[in-house]
């Protein structure tokens, strides 16, 4: 029996879609409390992801990557703090107020690099979140249930403000289906109707989210004020950008962001981004956390080490992202306005839960905010932007380059060994995603050429570790070389351990076979003449696919 095309390609996206949304909602649950471990989990489960999705696209032979205005703003810090690994050094700089050689950079830069791939993957995999009920409710249901019980438990302080608000941004989460997407409410073209059009599960959804309001104010009054603010602005700005009610939406703004201002001039809060202003215009990196720490908020964190002109561009891209794409709404029907506005209100929360004290360095902000984020563009009706795959590859290498050159890995080795691994598991991963990659983007057509690209893989390995032994801040093999060329030493001295490191990542490379193997197989036992089923394309965000 012939096997229809797309079938096994639909299976995998499957198996890709589930085990992202289970990364979410269990790193969501558990995750809220940084250690090398929950670091550890947080990268495991994206990497995870980001194998299946590289199978599927290989047997799809789907070169491109959706585009996401957000990743470019994500860029501003990673290049920064790129110019600060390389104006020390990569590392070696003495002058520096910690002995930490160029390891918070790297891990600031990993952090980032998790983060646009965290959306990427969510953007590509849970399109269909944006109107299945299920996966929206149990990940809102998630944030609100796992911040309110770290907070109750009493066993945080710094991150409690970040957690409050991603408790606020659950119910944000878990009111957006009750607006669904207007072409899925049509009963000619989607006769099973959405479940919640079913007044009993309406009236539920509601009073989940008051209780879950009320629980929350309860426990944190400040951060209730602030999120009553962030509705108001939100409101606010609908209604100067969408001509329908907006007479309406200007009141309904109005007055919930008069509130949150009245009650922070009655309380006025502490701010610690007024006593401890940004250090230069493009800050000082890794030095500047001799003064501060991971417990200060983002926005003193970011305004530190990448200066208050980088602090300023990375906020005002965010602010101008969420201003644009909400701008793809203006046309919508009321139900797709409402349900865009509710999902921008979450966004701005959710961006701030990260720029709040403590928030940056949370596993479960990043889960959340790549969540949110990824699904922005699709909430609020954008038109899908492909870009080239490309991009993927040239973003990894750079991330390997900089790991193979700096004096210290940073969080990434930190995790490795934190699980009981050595440097070896780390060259066996880069040489598995960058022979993926490869396949991916080049070997899709031929089993031949993937074999040859893998090789490639293998032998850039190597090249890697020749040019780490004369360009890395590792060690003193420069000084050794020298003593070679002289006869002073002999070159197993030097070649020990760059042996070891290429036979790693060769192993890697090798391991990258068979899932490719697994992708080209599944590309040519499904049949061409096979009639295929109704285009995915068709009703690609109808819940019933889930």
């Amino acid at each position: 029996m012939a096997i229809p095309v797309g079938t096994t390609s639909r299976q995998l996206e499957t198996v890709g879609r589930w085990t992202l949304a289970g990364v979410i909602i269990v790193g969501m649950v558990t995750l809220w409390w940084p250690s090398y471990y929950s670091w550890g989990v947080c990268a495991a489960g994206l990497m995870s992801v980001f194998g299946i999705w590289l199978v599927w696209k290989t047997v799809l032979k789907d070169r491109k990557i959706l585009g996401h205005p957000v990743h470019a703003v994500l860029l501003i810090p990673a290049l920064i703090l790129i110019y600060h690994l390389a104006s020390t050094g990569l590392g070696l700089d003495k002058r520096q107020g910690l002995a930490t050689a160029g390891a918070i950079n790297m891990s600031m830069i990993f952090h980032i690099f998790l983060l646009a791939l965290g959306i990427m993957l969510t953007q590509s995999l849970l399109p269909n979140a944006a109107s299945h009920f299920g996966v929206l409710s149990a990940c809102g249901l998630a944030m609100m249930g796992g911040a309110f019980a770290a907070i109750a438990m009493g066993e945080v302080q710094e991150p409690k403000t970040a957690l409050a608000l991603l408790g606020f941004v659950g119910i944000g989460v878990w009111l957006c289906p009750l607006w669904g997407f207007s072409e899925n409410l049509n009963p000619e073209l989607d006769p099973d109707p959405h479940p919640l059009r079913r007044r009993q599960l309406r009236i539920v959804c509601i009073a989940v989210a008051i209780i879950a309001a009320v629980l929350l104010t309860a426990i944190a009054p400040l951060e209730a004020a602030f999120c009553l603010g962030v509705v108001g602005s939100t409101l606010l700005l609908g209604g100067l950008m969408f001509q329908n009610r907006r007479r309406f939406l200007l009141i309904a703004g109005g007055i919930p962001l008069a509130i949150a201002i009245l009650i922070g001039l009655i309380v006025r809060p502490e701010l610690s981004i007024l006593r401890k202003v940004p250090v230069g215009a493009f800050g000082l990196g890794e030095e500047v956390f001799g003064r501060i720490s991971a417990t200060d908020s983002g926005l003193v964190v970011l305004g530190a080490t990448i200066g208050w002109a980088g602090l300023i561009a990375f906020v005002i891209g965010m602010f101008a992202c969420i201003v644009w794409l909400l701008g793809n709404a203006r046309q919508g029907h009321s139900g797709d306005q409402s349900r865009a506005l509710v999902w921008t209100a979450t966004t701005a929360l959710v961006s701030c839960s990260m720029l709040s004290r403590g928030g940056f360095f949370i596993p479960t902000v990043t889960l959340s905010v790549a969540f949110v984020w990824g699904l922005f563009p699709r909430m609020l009706g954008r038109a899908k932007s492909e870009k080239s795959g490309s991009l993927l590859l040239v973003a990894l290498l750079i991330l390997m380059a900089l790991l193979g050159v700096a004096k210290r890995d940073g969080l990434l080795i930190w995790i490795v060994l934190s699980f009981g691994y050595g440097e070896g598991f780390l060259h066996s991963m880069t040489g598995f995603f960058l022979a993926m990659l490869l396949v991916w983007l080049f070997g899709s057509q031929s089993v031949r050429k993937g074999l040859i690209l893998i090789f490639i893989a293998a032998l850039a390995g190597g090249a890697g570790e020749i040019l780490q032994s004369f360009a890395s801040a590792r060690g003193e093999s420069l000084a050794v070389w020298v003593k070679v060329i002289f006869g002073r030493a002999e070159i197993s001295d030097i070649m020990k351990n760059q042996v070891y490191d290429w036979f790693a990542h060769s192993i890697g490379c090798v391991a990258a076979f068979f899932p490719y193997f697994l992708a080209m197989c599944c590309g040519l036992c499904e049949s061409p003449d096979a009639k295929l089923r109704q285009d995915i394309s068709s009703s690609a965000y109808s819940y019933r696919q889930y």
